[in-house]
């Protein structure tokens, strides 16, 4: 595919490629890549659980010609029903969740410090759900 990316009014040379079937993601994506005149403009590595839950991305970014940043997210389960409990993102940040005995989610947390992002604390009988956030006002 040629079209142009970098601004300059010449079109670039763009290809986008992926990988399948990592170990414990038979079927799902390994890699994937986008070259824009054969340079690796992003790459992406995909890892996955035993059971075939994704568990992390590595992106490779170029930033400038030839300068890349490298980049992590992860994602952690609980070991009981295996819902998603955090996700960890390349700033350090992370988001934490609860759940309710009916396995919906609850609230939204900061892990390092228990600081609560969001929080349902109502349902009502139309099954929408009442926000409440720390230092605001609930929603009806």
């Amino acid at each position: 595919m040629s079209v142009d990316v970098t601004g300059d009014n010449i079109a670039d040379a763009v290809l986008d490629s992926w990988t399948y079937d990592p170990l414990n993601g038979v079927g799902k994506p390994a890699t994937s890549q986008r070259t824009v005149n054969a340079a690796i403009e992003r790459q992406q590595v995909f890892t996955y659980d035993t059971l075939a839950r994704p568990i992390q991305t590595d992106t490779t970014q170029q930033i400038a010609v030839g300068q890349t940043k490298a980049y992590t997210q992860t994602l952690a389960y609980d070991t009981y029903y295996g819902r998603p409990k955090s996700t960890g993102y390349p700033n350090g940040e992370a988001v934490g969740t609860y759940y309710d005995k009916y396995g919906h989610p609850i609230r939204s947390f900061n892990p390092a410090d228990g600081s609560v992002y969001r929080e349902i604390t109502a349902v009502n009988g139309g099954v929408r759900f009442g926000q409440a956030y720390p230092g605001g006002e609930g929603l009806d």
